[in-house]
C-alpha cells in the first residue's frame, strides 16, 4: 500500500505533461485536413481585421474607432497564443526555451531525475509482492530481533509487539544495513601540554646557558667569531667586479685578488 501510494504521487505530473504536450499540438499544428493550429488561426484573423481597418466603406459603415478595436483585440490574442507557446532555438551550446516548451522540459526533468524514480519503487514493490515481505511471520521476527538485541538476548513478546508499534498494516520484520551493535570508540582530543613553574624555568636556564656558551667561545677565540662575521658580510665576487666596473674570466679574479678585509670587517685594496 505505501508503495502503490508512492507511485501514485507521479501520477498527477505525468497527468500534466500530457496535457502540457496535448496544448503545444493544438498552438503548433499547421495545416492538415481537419484544422489549423490556434495560432495559425489568430494570425489570420488579425491579418484581417488589419486589413479591415484599412477599408473606407467599412470606416464608414461601422466607424473607425470600432475598426481599430477589432485590430487591436485580434493582435493581442494573437501574441497571448505566442507568448503561451514560447520559442525553442539552439543558441550556442545551449537550447533556449521558454513559455510551454519550458514547461515541457521541466515536468520531464522532474519525473526523470525523481529519487527514487517511479520504476525503482514499481520494482520494489513487485520484489516485496514476489517475497512475500507484505505479510508478517512471528518466528523469524522473534529470530530477526534475537540478531539485533545487545548479547542475543532472547526477545519476548513484549518487545516483539513494541517494536511493531502496533502497525495495522505492516509487514515482516527486515535486518537493516547497519551493524546493529557497533563498537563506539571514545573520541581522541589532542590537548597541548601546559608546562609548570619548575619545567618553565629549567627551560629558560638552559636557553641562558647555551647563549652564555657562545658568548665565551666569542671571548675565547675571537679569531675565530671575525672569521665568521667576514664569511656573512663578504659580497660576491660579481658585487666586486662590478665596482671596478665589470669584467669575466680571468680579469675578474684578478680584480678580486686585490681586495682584502681589516679586522673589522672592513673592505681595503692591497
Amino acid at each position: 500500500a505505501e508503495m502503490r501510494a508512492k507511485v501514485a504521487k507521479f501520477e498527477p505530473l505525468e497527468a500534466k505533461l500530457v496535457a502540457k504536450k496535448a496544448r503545444l499540438l493544438e498552438l503548433k499544428t499547421e495545416g492538415g485536413e481537419s484544422k489549423q493550429g490556434l495560432i495559425v488561426e489568430a494570425k489570420a484573423e488579425r491579418d484581417a481585421a488589419f486589413e479591415d481597418a484599412r477599408s473606407v466603406y467599412l470606416q464608414k459603415e461601422y466607424g473607425a474607432a470600432q475598426l481599430k478595436k477589432v485590430k487591436v483585440d485580434a493582435d493581442e490574442h494573437y501574441q497571448k497564443l505566442l507568448q503561451e507557446l514560447g520559442i525553442e532555438r539552439q543558441e550556442g551550446h545551449k537550447m533556449l526555451r521558454t513559455g510551454l516548451y519550458a514547461e515541457i522540459e521541466s515536468i520531464g526533468k522532474q519525473i526523470k531525475n525523481a529519487s527514487p524514480s517511479k520504476a525503482d519503487y514499481i520494482e520494489e514493490e513487485n520484489r516485496i509482492t514476489a517475497g512475500g515481505w507484505m505479510h508478517p511471520k512471528a518466528e523469524e521476527d522473534a529470530k530477526r530481533l534475537c540478531e539485533v538485541l545487545r548479547g542475543g538476548e532472547a526477545a519476548s513478546q513484549q518487545q516483539i509487539q513494541a517494536l511493531h508499534c502496533d502497525f495495522p498494516d505492516r509487514g515482516r520484520l527486515v535486518v537493516g544495513p547497519f551493524d546493529p551493535n557497533p563498537e563506539i570508540a571514545k573520541s581522541q582530543v589532542a590537548v597541548m601540554k601546559k608546562l609548570t613553574d619548575e619545567e618553565e624555568a629549567e627551560l629558560r636556564k638552559q636557553e641562558m646557558a647555551s647563549l652564555a656558551a657562545v658568548r665565551t667561545m666569542h671571548r675565547m677565540f675571537p679569531d675565530v667569531a671575525l672569521k665568521r662575521k667576514a664569511e656573512a658580510q663578504q659580497p660576491s665576487t660579481d658585487a666586486l667586479s662590478s665596482m671596478h666596473g665589470g669584467g669575466s674570466g680571468a680579469g675578474s679574479a684578478k680584480v678580486c685578488s686585490s681586495w682584502k678585509w681589516t679586522a673589522l670587517g672592513h673592505i681595503y685594496e692591497s
